[in-house]
């Protein structure tokens, strides 16, 4: 049996909080945080303050990873849309999570509604991971892939299929409960128990469905608390199996992906909502590991 789970806490930067890496850092490590998990996009996406890009990794890893340093925090994955298979981008991506320190990076796969059959794509994201499995092991940095939907891994048991190619040191995945309200649920009893091994990170977000004015279904995200992945259950099933990696914070509720505007004469005041909100975050999710250890007497 696993022993004592040693949990630890990161806020994931994907959720739209304009504020600077600068600014970013000092405010998650005095509410509590252990560690940041970075999104990194594309030279062509729309500059975010929030995110890091693939342009001068060297010197971008160094400046962040001295913020970091500064304000106590680790940077345990960098997370990207980048898609397997684009050489040039994975080995910048990488060299990028080596030069923060981090351990883990997350890649992406084309979505399931291109007209390319599921095996050729499967295949497809097979070499490319072997080809990434093979640049990262020459930097410390182990490739993974997130349980997510509208890839071809929207489940565990899709994800075990790709993975079990490699060995766990080599290749790990990103386990979401919240992603799978929407597509490829598994209890959380058996999709812990098939990722087994190859589980390396966990995200956490609550997700819900609604009811549209023209009477059809949508989904949606909500508060931790509020939706329909069962997190009380999530994190005991973590616990009792020795789960010992990070929860990651990914608030799409409170921070939406599209861009927010205020006055920069409130920024200020913005800081001082987003320090509250990650506190108030950070809290439910302590209390909620603090009573699965108790539950499951760890």
């Amino acid at each position: 049996m696993p022993g004592e789970a040693q949990l630890r806490y990161a806020a994931y930067t994907v959720g739209n909080t304009d504020l600077r890496t600068d600014e970013i850092a000092p405010l998650l490590g005095g509410v509590g945080f252990d560690g940041v998990e970075w999104r990194v996009t594309p030279p062509a996406h729309p500059d975010r303050p929030e995110h890091l890009t693939l342009l001068d990794v060297e010197r971008q890893a160094e400046r962040v990873r001295a913020q970091c340093d500064k304000a106590d925090l680790d940077v345990p994955i960098v997370t990207s849309y980048e898609p397997l298979g684009a050489s040039a981008n994975v080995e910048a991506l990488i060299t990028l999570a080596a030069g923060l320190g981090a351990r883990l990076c997350r890649f992406w796969f084309r979505d399931y509604d291109k007209p390319a059959h599921y095996e050729t794509r499967f295949d497809d994201a097979r070499r490319g991971l072997d080809e990434a499995v093979a640049i990262g092991k020459c930097c410390g940095v182990k490739p993974v892939v997130e349980v997510h939907l509208r890839t071809i891994v929207a489940s565990p048991s899709a994800t075990r299929r790709l993975l079990e190619a490699f060995s766990p040191d080599e290749a790990g995945a990103i386990y979401d409960p919240g992603n799978m309200v929407i597509e490829g649920h598994e209890e959380p009893e058996n999709a812990v128990e098939i990722l087994g091994p190859y589980l390396a990170h966990v995200h956490v977000k609550n997700t819900c469905w609604v009811r549209k004015a023209d009477g059809s279904w949508a989904w949606d995200w909500c508060a931790l608390d509020e939706g329909i992945a069962d997190w009380p259950r999530v994190i005991r099933v973590l616990v009792a199996n020795g789960y010992s990696g990070y929860l990651s914070l990914e608030d799409f509720h409170h921070f939406r992906p599209e861009t927010r505007e205020y006055p920069p004469e409130k920024k200020a005041e913005h800081i001082r909502s987003v320090r509250a909100t990650f506190a108030e975050q950070l809290a439910l999710l302590k209390k909620l590991v603090a009573d699965a250890r108790q539950e499951v007497g760890r």
